[in-house]
């Protein structure tokens, strides 16, 4: 892999036409430039810019292929748009091997400045037929995005990823989609719609049935543990704007990873959650149990109240252990030694 990056203040590409001046100069001579030994897999060029809100620099690009992902903490964000790559597989896809294949040439030669990244996910049981809804996304379905807004504290950066094998016979279309990036000024919102309709699946009563099973099953020693769920569909009186969802639900719920993706103009998959699934460093994988949980207060005493009482909560701790047992004995039967915390934590 190579990369590109120019040493440019930020204050010189603060007018759109100077930044996309420069953004096309360097993909021109990332893909003209004569190849010293191995031809890459991947060419990235990246130039520093002005800080820019990354919804409105989302929701104003023509591009249908839209992504975005920040860290728990919010210190990071990644907001990409385009496609330079999809590694997708149907429902016939039963194991990751050609999707693994492909990754490991791709980042054999990765630098680690900033680092290489495809963007997706994987259903969670593969071998079973997609629902409609998620037809878009495959069994699995991963994405090197044409261009991505990286932001780490105070610093922000455009990439532009290119993959040689076809995209050097593509120079003037990789301009012209660079020309075409638009860079808002300000950050302007957009109105929701209203909601219309609401269904519930299942409904109330047989809802209400599930619960009084589930407290009959635990009464009588049969389960220990469950996590009810349902699934609740919204009408709108018009389309919804998945970006601006993205931005109110990134204001409302802090403390959370937060992500779309959103291959075309007629889905999109938006979500926040306080969980990290895994993390893997080489042959290490760390994840966590996260079972317990309080609404804020309204003032610092308060909130010391709730942390006091639920890490004191004999039910809470209870369910924390059933979580934190469970994912142990997983994790045991794929791993050669596994470790956790001696207890519960805020």
């Amino acid at each position: 892999m190579l990369e590109y990056e120019d040493a440019i203040a930020p204050e010189e590409m603060d007018t759109a036409p100077a930044l996309r001046r420069a953004l096309t100069a360097r993909i021109e001579r990332a893909l003209t430039a004569p190849a010293n030994g191995a031809a890459p897999t991947v060419i990235r060029v990246s130039i520093e810019v002005s800080a820019v809100d990354p919804f409105t620099w989302l929701q104003a690009q023509p591009m249908a292929e839209r992504l975005y992902w920040s860290g728990r903490n919010q210190s990071a964000s990644v907001a990409a748009v385009g496609r330079a790559e999809v590694l997708a597989g149907d429902a016939s896809a039963h194991d990751g091997a050609p999707l693994e294949l492909c990754l490991r040439k791709r980042f054999a030669h990765a630098d680690e400045r900033p680092r290489l990244r495809y963007y997706g996910g994987w259903a969670f049981d593969g071998q079973q037929p997609l629902g409609d809804a998620w037809g878009a996304f495959g069994t699995y379905r991963f994405v090197l995005p044409r261009f991505e807004l990286r932001t780490t504290g105070d610093r922000t950066i455009l990439l532009c990823n290119l993959v040689p094998s076809r995209d050097r016979e593509r120079v003037e279309a990789l301009c012209a989609q660079a020309e075409a990036l638009v860079w808002p000024v300000g950050r302007p919102g957009v109105a929701l719609p209203p909601a219309v309709t609401r269904s519930d699946r299942p409904n109330r009563a047989t809802w209400r049935r599930m619960v009084s099973w589930a407290l009959d099953a635990i009464a009588d020693d049969r389960l220990q543990k469950v996590v009810l769920a349902r699934q609740s569909v919204f009408d709108f009186l018009d389309t919804l704007p998945p970006v601006e969802l993205l931005r109110r639900l990134h204001a409302a719920t802090p403390n959370c990873f937060h992500f779309m993706v959103q291959p075309d103009d007629a889905v999109a998959f938006v979500g926040a959650s306080p969980e990290q699934l895994f993390r893997r460093s080489g042959r290490r994988i760390q994840t966590e149990a996260i079972a317990g949980t309080r609404s804020r207060g309204d003032s610092a005493r308060a909130d010391a109240a709730l942390r006091t009482e639920l890490l004191e909560s004999e039910k809470d701790r209870r369910e924390h252990a059933f979580v934190v047992q469970a994912i142990h004995d997983r994790l045991a039967t794929l791993c050669t030694a596994v470790q956790q915390d001696a207890s519960a934590s805020e």
